[in-house]
């Protein structure tokens, strides 16, 4: 009984690591996600599409949540991710290997670190459909801050 149990386990193990799948995207992405050729341009489509120990690999680019948390409240738009899918950008959309995305000293600091990803993805959070707007205000003594405008509630 201890051997079947044993075997039973190691089968579990051995068949949910070969069920893990790689999901594309691409900001310009027309098909269903299976290849970086036929990349979806949905993170969230991905994500429903995916099961506990897949892998959905984002191309350079930015990308928007699509899900309203509260129906009408564009601003309550977010990603719903789940437990155990894992979301990797930095890709520059033709990689096969997670170890192939290009990483450099982005930040001049002498040494380069494993998020200093040259092809960056950004999930933003600009939601509201209004493009913000970043002004640098310089101060007489020298200081200087950002006013941001285009980013009121509604």
């Amino acid at each position: 009984m201890k051997t079947e149990m044993l075997f039973i386990g190691i089968l579990f193990v051995f068949s949910s690591t070969l069920s893990a799948a790689i999901h594309y995207v691409k900001v310009n992405g027309t098909g269903d996600g299976s290849s970086w050729v036929n990349a979806s341009a949905s993170i969230q489509t991905m994500i429903d599409n995916s099961s506990s120990n897949d892998e959905i690999w984002v191309a350079a680019g930015t990308y928007y949540p699509t899900v309203e948390t509260i129906t009408g409240d564009a601003r309550s738009k977010t990603l719903l991710v789940k437990v155990g899918v894992n979301i990797y950008g930095g890709f520059a959309g033709t990689e096969s290997a997670i170890s192939q995305r290009i990483i450099a000293d982005l930040d001049s600091n002498g040494k380069i670190d494993s998020c200093e990803l040259v092809n960056k993805t950004i999930l933003s959070g600009d939601i509201d459909g209004v493009t913000d707007i970043w002004t640098k205000s310089t101060n007489a003594d020298g200081t200087w801050s950002w006013i941001i405008s285009g980013n009121a509630s509604h």
